[in-house]
């Protein structure tokens, strides 16, 4: 199992648009787990799941083809402390 933090920044007022496109962002076997809206440098953050990294690299091509997406950083989980 592959897991991964991605934290997203929208362009201003696109927020609402770029939330409905990722609820039905479906990517080969990637799950969304969790995404939460955030204030800071980042307007989205959400926990994606998947059978294999290379499906993860995957998904995150597509997500940042979502009008109104203008940055992502991906942390690719490798491991519990």
């Amino acid at each position: 199992m592959a897991m991964a933090f991605i934290q997203i920044g929208v362009e201003p007022g696109k927020e609402e648009e770029v939330k409905k496109s990722l609820k039905n962002l479906n990517y080969l076997s990637c799950k969304i787990e969790e995404a939460y809206l955030t204030y800071g440098e980042f307007d989205v953050v959400m926990k994606i799941s998947s059978d294999a990294t290379e499906n993860i690299n995957h998904f995150i091509m597509a997500l940042r083809k979502v009008k109104g997406i203008r940055r992502t950083v991906t942390s690719l989980v490798i491991g519990t402390i």
